[in-house]
């Protein structure tokens, strides 16, 4: 884990610096593979996205109240970088000739078009445009229904309590990795059951989540699902990708059979081990300096 400056457990701090590869992978949800272009008008078009997803993390950091700063830059130059670089990434989408570019490079094209032109537009911002307390109410838009969800998440998941310190759900699932005494695990996994109950109530039928998932299937039948451009981004079809995940939880199965039951706050803790010896043995400026010179190498 990398943890802000000056903080025990990489909680909200003013400022932030963070390498550019960080601020790309905050946007990862959004892709649905990673892939390398060879096409040079493709490989350049990649560069300038890059930029622009930097720019488009750090404003969205900002904005959800976590920092003022990151890498030393307010919100008004991210803002700036942000622009500048829809107003290249546009044009350099326009100069792509997708006829004559390798299937693996049309993808590539495909997913960057897509994520851009979801990411640029001015309402796609990330924060939540509703409140968590809506979710019970009566719906039938599911877009609608999956918003509120999501304003859970950053109401009630972003401001979790535990030992007396307001923690955010990403920090209490890192936590969960870390901390060694039982009892505090544990005690830290139920200081997100307001979460859960927001969410999914008591698992009733009439649940915002139970809701929401009869609602999506429907709403899935006359659009894409992001099964099926998950599919697509990895050049197969929903029945395959179902049979690899099925073959993956197999899998799961057969290697933990006959091993004792884990509790769900220790699952984290006893999964992690290679984790917590690997952040024992590699400092932080070396993890930084290791991503640096992965992403930058020069590629064949």
């Amino acid at each position: 884990m990398i943890r802000a400056p000056g903080t025990a457990s990489g909680e909200a701090v003013h400022k932030l610096n963070l390498p550019r590869v960080l601020h790309t992978a905050l946007l990862l949800p959004f892709l649905s593979t990673a892939a390398i272009a060879d096409d040079r008008t493709v490989l350049e078009a990649e560069q300038v996205f890059a930029d622009f997803l930097d720019a488009y993390g750090a404003v969205e950091t900002i904005d959800s109240g976590l920092v003022t700063e990151v890498d030393g830059s307010d919100r008004a130059t991210w803002q700036k970088r942000r622009d500048g670089a829809v107003s290249q990434l546009t044009a350099r989408l326009r100069a792509v000739n997708a006829t004559k570019l390798a299937p693996s490079d049309v993808r590539v094209l495909h997913r960057m078009t897509y994520t851009f032109e979801e990411l640029s537009d001015p309402g796609s911002s990330m924060a939540p445009g509703r409140k968590c307390h809506d979710a019970t109410k009566p719906q039938t838009d599911v877009d609608v229904l999956q918003t509120t969800l999501y304003a859970c998440f950053d109401e009630i998941g972003n401001r979790l309590t535990f030992e007396g310190e307001r923690i955010t759900r990403s920090g209490a699932l890192q936590r969960l990795q870390e901390i060694e005494a039982p009892a505090r695990r544990k005690a830290l996994f139920m200081a997100m059951a307001p979460l859960w109950e927001a969410v999914n109530g008591k698992n009733e039928a009439t649940s915002p989540y139970r809701r929401m998932i009869p609602m999506a299937a429907i709403a899935f039948r006359s659009k894409p699902s992001p099964l099926a451009e998950a599919a697509q981004a990895l050049g197969t079809d929903i029945p395959k990708l179902e049979a690899w995940l099925v073959d993956l939880l197999q899998a799961w199965r057969v290697a933990n059979q006959g091993a004792a039951p884990v509790e769900p706050w220790d699952y984290r803790h006893h999964h992690a081990g290679a984790s917590r010896a690997l952040n024992k043995s590699m400092p932080l400026d070396t993890a930084v300096s290791l991503n640096e010179r992965f992403f930058r190498r020069p590629r064949c």
